[in-house]
């Protein structure tokens, strides 16, 4: 008797265990449109605004310089990955932004196969550009929501900030 009892035991908690993935997996397709359908909106109210300004950067050179902003001097393999392009492609990105004198490359003294990239003060100045230009749009997109909506948003997104930190992807 007792073993018939654990069997079925079994067999329950496989069916549990089993719709519990199901539902999970539904749940992070559901997530995964959410953010698809999300990327192209912020991409045209946050970065399309910007590169309407005299210096015509392609949206990953400007994404380049948001991230060099912030770390100041990175490595090429890490901006590689942090950006998600393949190292000739950043390649071509950081030549732009050479020439454009936004930044600059550094070998590394120790490995010269290790080059850097800095941002330079130009490209320092060009960036909070980009950041304001692209505060001022988001800001008229927002200008219609009550506090407590703008509330909501910043604690949502910092949330999913978090959560998104939390699985080593940022």
């Amino acid at each position: 008797m007792k073993t018939i009892d654990f069997c079925k035991s079994r067999r329950y908690n496989y069916k549990l265990n089993h719709e519990e993935k199901r539902m999970k997996e539904e749940k992070i397709d559901r997530l995964a449109k959410l953010i698809f359908s999300m990327m192209p909106v912020m991409r045209r109210d946050s970065i399309a605004p910007a590169r309407g300004s005299e210096n015509k950067l392609a949206p990953h050179a400007v994404f380049c310089l948001f991230i060099l902003h912030k770390l100041k001097k990175t490595s090429m393999s890490s901006l590689a990955e942090r950006l998600g392009v393949s190292n000739p492609q950043l390649t071509r990105i950081v030549n732009g932004l050479v020439q454009q004198g936004f930044a600059s490359r550094e070998t590394d003294a120790a490995n010269r196969r290790q080059v850097f990239v800095n941002i330079s003060p130009q490209g320092e100045r060009e960036a909070l550009k980009f950041i304001e230009i692209g505060r001022r749009h988001v800001a008229a997109h927002f200008e219609s929501l009550t506090e407590d909506e703008i509330d909501a948003c910043i604690y949502h997104l910092s949330e999913l900030l978090k959560i998104l930190q939390k699985t080593g992807n940022i």
